[in-house]
């Protein structure tokens, strides 16, 4: 839950940026390279936990993108409006 409080924070911060969603973008494309190249032989239930965060960064990156395809730039947007959001 706090991932999602913190990515709904990023977000509102990046959308306020003009360029922010794209650097936005970067560094969560540089958070799933290194959650996807992390050994994680071993543990089953680390695998788990690294599977689930994968996911999670890859749902965020398509939000994301979303946002950049549609321009927004404002907080009232109706693209991040429709999004689920945790505060």
């Amino acid at each position: 839950l706090a991932e999602y409080i913190r990515f709904v924070s990023h977000v509102e911060d990046a959308i306020k940026n003009r360029e922010g969603l794209v650097d936005l973008n970067e560094k969560l494309l540089l958070k799933l390279q290194s959650l996807t190249y992390s050994d994680l032989s071993g543990d089953p239930i680390t695998q788990l936990k690294a599977t689930a965060l994968i996911l999670d960064v890859i749902r965020q990156r398509e939000v994301v993108d979303t946002l950049i395809k549609n321009r927004a730039s404002e907080l009232d947007s109706w693209v991040w409006q429709k999004q689920m959001k945790y505060y």
